[in-house]
């Protein structure tokens, strides 16, 4: 079993509002700083990706009415590995946005904390961008 963390950000907004930002891959490089500024749609839900380390794939979650905002990572030419748990649901008049983080075999314990600070920071961008839209 992997150790895993939550990190989870509260944003003054309705779930739908919230939802549907999320749920539109364009929209990932406004918030997400390890995400170029170009993504290109390749079929269904799978998108190309540049990021510092060259190009990827990412595959998200088909829209729903349950918040499920899951999305896979993965290389070029290769299958998809399994997708990281991401989450929108209603907290009031608000809304809470859940990521489960897996630490993998071969990440240190400094990676795994650097990684949950990015994304902390990440989740943070995206709050920001949301409550200013009211």
């Amino acid at each position: 079993m992997l150790e895993s963390r939550v990190v989870v950000v509260s944003i003054n907004r309705p779930f739908q509002e919230v939802y549907d930002y999320l749920a539109e891959p364009s929209n990932l490089s406004q918030w997400g700083t390890n995400f170029g500024t170009e993504m290109r749609h390749v079929s269904g839900s799978d998108y190309e990706v540049d990021i510092p380390a060259g190009k990827v794939m990412l595959r998200f979650a088909e829209r729903n009415r349950f918040g499920v905002i899951d999305f896979a990572i993965y290389p070029m030419g290769a299958e998809p590995g399994p997708p990281t748990p991401a989450r929108v649901y209603p907290n009031g008049d608000g809304t809470d946005v859940a990521i489960t983080m897996f630490k993998f075999p071969g990440i240190t314990d400094e990676k795994f904390d650097s990684d949950e600070e990015w994304m902390r920071s990440d989740l943070g961008r995206m709050k920001i961008i949301l409550e200013e839209r009211a």
